[in-house]
């Protein structure tokens, strides 16, 4: 099989390596491409991946079999739609699905019909409605938040609402109850603010609102959950659950930034895992199914875990990074025999294999990042052991912000790799992470030194049970 990656982030570095452990593959290309995988796939650096035209002739150029998609870019510009018109084998979600992940109003009301428990929101498209709302509904006052949900406040949605009220509650008698802040259009994770102070919101909201409209909504504070999953129009295989950090600072504070870590799998009782497929997995996949919105690709649900009740925060019908680099060394399968059920719509019938360890992945990011990262900045060399070139190791590198130039990396953006460690559980994993990941050295290169430490106790407090 010829397959081409589009992307040039860390988690298609990792897709692609996994790729190129397939006994199928006969040749492996990445498109415009990351100089973490020349070891053993081809960069197609000149092929616009926002461009079907461009995507396509790389495809008969080069005889390709299929085409991944993991990253937004190629999907909001309609990639797919081109491919599938053109007869080409696609991993990706076509515009009509999209929606789901490129309009957050949308989702929240196909949430609402399917009775997928959400936090409560309300949209707002000028900031002048906002002050308003904040004026009327202080985000520091106790008084019974304002926010809408469904009308229909049966079934789960109705726990939702008495989770929210209680939550806002609890904040009210903390002085301050914090909203999250998001754009109502894909954009990146930084692209949201969580905040107790109005006046900070009207800020943010100021900047933004000239070219979008924003959505309110309850902050639920729990277990971040990220469920991936590849999907085709009778099933899907689900990947390892993970968790991500999300915040610049350690103990989860300061900005929201593009991710800063993940850990995977994350330490779930059974029977909250089934409270998962219940209330979110399922009743997305007949939504799906009946809206025709059925795919063959990637979905993610972003979710917060409160107390063994899950509440969906977000779909992505692309991977995640950094969790797509703390699932992928994990997982046993054949990616391109994944794929080729997937072509056929026969995902439901496979069945995944892990290697039963743990893995804790953590970003090494630049100077300023996220908002204004330093680049060009010279990596000094990686120790062979670390590179994906490497076939056993505990270690794995994923780059993602970075080019070579004159024989040397340089750091193009804010996210320049990926350190994943690999061990028997959370806790040994994050001693591997962090005793390799300094070896990642340029000028101002920073990482959270958390990721992974509030799992400890509960992996403590299963294996003394």
């Amino acid at each position: 099989m010829k397959v081409l990656v589009l992307g040039t982030g860390a988690k298609d570095t990792a897709i692609t390596w996994w790729f190129s452990k397939s006994t199928q593959i006969e040749a492996l290309y990445m498109a415009p491409g990351n100089p973490g995988v020349k070891d053993f796939a081809i960069n197609l650096s000149d092929v616009d991946i926002t461009s079907g035209s461009d995507v396509y002739k790389a495809v008969t150029d080069y005889s390709i079999d299929l085409v991944f998609i993991g990253t937004e870019a190629p999907l909001t510009h309609g990639v797919t739609d081109y491919l599938i018109k053109k007869k080409v084998p696609v991993c990706g979600a076509p515009l009509k699905s999209l929606k789901l992940d490129s309009d957050r109003m949308f989702a929240r009301t196909f949430a609402q019909k399917y009775n997928i428990p959400i936090p409560r929101f309300k949209e707002f498209k000028t900031t002048e409605e906002l002050k308003e709302y904040l004026e009327k509904n202080s985000a520091d006052s106790e008084a019974e938040s304002g926010l809408s949900l469904a009308e229909d406040t049966s079934g789960e949605n109705a726990s939702a609402l008495k989770f929210a009220a209680s939550s806002a509650s609890d904040a009210g008698k903390a002085g301050k109850r914090k909203y999250t802040f998001k754009l109502n259009t894909m954009g990146p994770s930084r692209d949201i603010t969580v905040s107790s102070d109005k006046n900070k919101i009207l800020m943010y909201a100021e900047a933004h609102l000239e070219n979008d409209t924003f959505i309110l909504e309850e902050f639920i504070s729990g277990i971040p959950i990220t469920f991936t999953a590849f999907i085709d129009e009778n099933g899907i295989l689900p990947l390892p659950l993970c968790s991500e950090y999300t915040k610049r600072e350690h103990d989860d504070t300061g900005v929201v930034t593009g991710g800063m870590g993940s850990v995977c799998p994350v330490p779930l009782d059974k029977h909250i895992v089934k409270i998962i497929q219940e209330r979110i997995i399922n009743p997305t996949l007949t939504g799906l199914k009946k809206e025709k919105m059925m795919f063959k690709g990637i979905i993610t649900f972003a979710m917060v875990l409160k107390d063994d009740s899950p509440f969906l925060v977000d779909y992505h019908l692309r991977l995640n990074d950094p969790a797509t680099q703390s699932i992928v060394p994990l997982v046993r399968n054949d990616l391109c025999s994944i794929m080729d059920a997937m072509m056929k719509g026969a995902l439901s019938g496979e069945t995944l294999e892990t290697n039963g360890k743990s893995a804790v992945g953590t970003v090494v990011a630049s100077l300023g990042y996220p908002y204004n990262p330093q680049v060009n900045c010279r990596l000094e060399d990686i120790p062979g052991n670390l590179t994906l070139s490497t076939n056993y190791t505990d270690c794995y590198t994923f780059l993602g912000a970075v080019k070579e130039e004159s024989g040397s990396l340089i750091t193009t953006g804010g996210r320049v790799a990926t350190v994943v460690g690999v061990s028997d559980n959370i806790i040994n994993a994050g001693k591997v992470t962090y005793k390799n990941i300094d070896n990642i050295r340029f000028n101002g290169a920073w990482y959270r030194k958390d990721i992974g430490q509030k799992f400890y106790n509960s992996y403590l407090e299963n294996m003394s049970e």
